[in-house]
């Protein structure tokens, strides 16, 4: 069934042509389908460098249901998720990783999002983790002089200094 979890008030009517009688029912359909998606709250995470997020989905439903798995979020390019559907029975849950590779260049806060769709119903949930990406390598090189003089067969020293920024 499409219809979704709640209460109802249903009149019915009956008339046979000299007489009208009406009786009301309150439906409650419950939600049969629920599923729920948890993942890890955040990581911090180094440029350049891979991670694996791990979700745990449940179906807290009555029926046994294949899901549609899909990966959102600001950080869903660099993202690849062990499976693109599962099929589990009602109480039954199922772990499903996010391996993300962080480009070398990119500093900040980002966010990975496991959706998961019912196949044969409307239900769907979604669980979302943080990616904190540090920019761990990092320098800067300096020279002291950027013009040297000098004679052909000569050694000259060039000082350099590097300072580590990460």
């Amino acid at each position: 069934s499409r219809v979704l979890p709640g209460k109802y008030d249903l009149t019915l009517v009956v008339n046979d042509g000299s007489i009208i009688k009406k009786t009301s029912f309150i439906i409650n359909v419950g939600d049969c389908h629920k599923i729920t998606v948890s993942g890890q709250q955040s990581k911090q995470v180094c440029g350049c460098n891979a991670e694996r997020y791990s979700f745990l989905v449940k179906n807290e439903g009555n029926f046994q249901e294949t899901y549609d798995l899909t990966i959102g979020g600001s950080a869903s390019s660099w993202s690849r998720l062990s499976e693109t559907a599962i099929t589990l029975n009602p109480s039954q849950s199922k772990e499903i990783f996010a391996d993300i590779n962080v480009p070398c260049s990119t500093k900040g806060i980002y966010d990975i999002v496991l959706n998961v769709k019912s196949q044969s119903s409307l239900a769907s949930s979604s669980g979302k983790s943080d990616i904190d990406v540090r920019k761990c390598y990092d320098y800067t090189a300096t020279i002291e002089k950027n013009f040297i003089s000098c004679c052909e067969r000569t050694v000259q020293k060039i000082p350099i200094k590097i300072r580590n920024d990460a």
